[in-house]
Parts: structure tokens; sequence; C-alpha cells
């Protein structure tokens, strides 16, 4: 009897070695195929962080293209604006040689506006003059 024993304790030993191997051949084939499943997702996961690098590389290169113009292009603006500048001071002072020499050439006129009045003032006080002295001699000659 004793030995029936020890064969229904090995019996039951062995049964439950064989239910724990069953058990841990079912969890080792599903780590199996979750091993498989991630090494998919890591592989998709380095393929977006690969394209992410060369997207970032990409924008570096399109940043640095748009600040190389930008830079470009404000040096262009500020070359503008100093010749604006520039255009605006000369236009100024054009404007003020101008208009100085628009009120010197009024004053030129009124000036010499007075010197004809003056002189057409003279030229009939000569003139009446002349007819005074003209009158007088023919007067001087009837006598």
């Amino acid at each position: 009897m004793n030995n029936y024993l020890f064969d229904i304790s090995i019996f039951i030993l062995l049964t439950m070695t064989i239910m724990f191997c069953w058990r841990l051949n079912s969890k080792l084939l599903e780590l199996k195929r979750s091993r498989n499943d991630i090494s998919k997702l890591v592989r998709v996961f380095d393929e977006s962080i690969i394209r992410t690098n060369q997207s970032i590389s990409e924008l570096k290169e399109a940043s640095a293209k748009a600040s190389e113009e930008l830079r470009k292009s404000c040096y262009k603006t500020h070359e503008l604006i100093n010749e604006i500048s520039f255009a605006t001071d000369t236009s100024s002072r054009i404007l003020r040689d101008l208009e100085d020499a628009v009120s010197r050439a009024g004053s030129l006129k009124r000036n010499m506006q007075s010197m004809q009045i003056l002189n057409e003032e003279k030229r009939k006080k000569h003139v009446s003059n002349n007819s005074n002295k003209y009158v007088q001699k023919k007067d001087n000659m009837v006598i």
C-alpha cells in the first residue's frame, strides 16, 4: 500500500507538472506572439522616428532659407528706407530753394513793376516837359 500511495503522489505531482508546463507553454506562446506584435510596433515607431528626424532636418533647412531671405529683405528694406529718406531730404531742400526763388521772383516782379511805373511817370513827365517847351518855343516864335 505504501507503494500505491507513492505512485499516486508521483502521479499527482507529474500531472501538476504537466499542467504547469502546459500553462507555461501557452504563456510562452502568448509572449512570443506579443513579441512579434511588439517587434512590429517597434519597427513602426522606429520608422516614425526616422521620418520625424527627416522632417525636422527639412524644417531646419526651410527655416534657414526663410531666415536668409528675411535678412536679405530687411537689408533691401533698409536700403530703400535710406534712399527714400535721402530723396525726401533732397526734395525738401529743392522745395525750400524753389520757394525762396519764387519769393525772390515775386519781389523782383514787384520791383520791376514799381520801376516801370516810375519810368512811365518819368517818361510822361519828360514828354510833358518837352511838349511844354515846344509850346513855349512855338509861342515865342509866334510873337
